[in-house]
């Protein structure tokens, strides 16, 4: 899992902060917070492991239970069906939180690209007011959209 994204997310928050001491605080709380998100990562992660070393254990029991005990055959068989049924909720329950991770993960970088477009609009703007006042109105060129040079 890439946590690169992080760094511009935190640099950025703090960024309009305007005491150093305040803004070392904030930064402060922010890598805790971090920490305790990392720890309580690598703690869900071990629990999947150990889940998953449960379930194959689990299964290699009932592979000897059913060759093994042919009085219970039936009920073996209904434990493996109640296996692979409580194998198959855990797997969407995966997927779903990984869909929503990534929802939310698409979510922020569209909230960056909007802003890194916002602050390129804003700094032409400036350019353009700036490039107007120095110039002469008689020696202007009219403003060109540079979008009627891409070729469709």
């Amino acid at each position: 899992m890439h946590h690169t994204i992080f760094v511009p997310i935190i640099l950025w928050f703090i960024s309009p902060v305007l005491g150093n001491t305040l803004r070392y605080i904030i930064l402060a709380l922010v890598l805790t917070a971090f920490t305790a998100y990392a720890a309580n990562l690598c703690g869900a992660s071990r629990r999947l492991a150990r889940l998953e070393d449960a379930i194959e254990a689990t299964e290699a029991i009932l592979t000897r239970a059913t060759e093994n005990c042919s009085r219970d055959y039936l009920e073996l068989i209904d434990l493996a069906d109640c296996l692979i049924q409580a194998s198959l909720k855990i797997m969407e329950r995966i997927d779903e939180c990984t869909k929503k991770v990534e929802e939310i993960n698409t979510s922020v970088l569209r909230i960056m690209e909007g802003e890194r477009q916002h602050r390129l609009k804003k700094s032409s703007k400036e350019k353009r007011e700036i490039i107007d006042a120095i110039t002469p109105p008689s020696t202007r060129e009219p403003p060109r959209n540079c979008l009627d040079d891409v070729v469709p």
